[in-house]
């Protein structure tokens, strides 16, 4: 008798434990519903809840993880390869990263080669390989990006960084 009884016992908690938790959902989910209905403007002259107009999105905005501690030079560069159909803008962002952390004014004049020739801008383009590329582009960050993207597409893999990224 004794045993029975616990087992009866046993079974009203697991139901009140059950019972208990559907309240908890039950409330919860109430308390969602309530913060959505409070959180939009009412017109109650029709009894009909009205939400927020959505705001003016463009259909074709994603959203992108930036990669850098330079995101105004991120979203730039990226803005530039999407404008010129750029397909692998990640390696673009990688390597510009690499070579001169995303800034557009840097100069390097150590261990280059030739002696006394510097690397440029946003893209490092050196002045002694690159003759044809004058200052004004090499240190503006849509003209060199551009550039950049021109010798990739064509091949021309001219950076030290190609072998420390993928």
């Amino acid at each position: 008798m004794y045993i029975q009884e616990l087992k009866r016992q046993r079974k009203a908690k697991k139901r009140q434990k059950v019972v208990n938790l559907v309240l908890v959902v039950v409330n919860l989910a109430l308390y969602a519903f309530m913060a959505v209905i409070l959180s939009h403007p009412t017109d109650l002259s029709d009894n009909v809840i009205r939400p927020h107009k959505a705001p003016n999105i463009k259909p074709h905005v994603r959203l992108i993880k930036l990669t850098t501690k330079n995101p105004e030079q991120e979203v730039k560069v990226r803005e530039i390869a999407d404008q010129m159909g750029y397909k692998n803008t990640e390696y673009l962002i990688k390597l510009l990263n690499c070579e001169s952390n995303l800034h557009p004014e840097w100069t390097n004049n150590k261990k280059n080669y030739p002696k006394g020739s510097r690397d440029r801008g946003i893209a490092q383009i050196n002045s002694y390989w690159q003759k044809q590329v004058p200052d004004s582009c090499a240190y503006d960050l849509t003209c060199a990006v551009k550039w950049t993207i021109k010798k990739l597409e064509a091949g021309q893999n001219v950076w030290a960084c190609r072998n420390y990224i993928k």
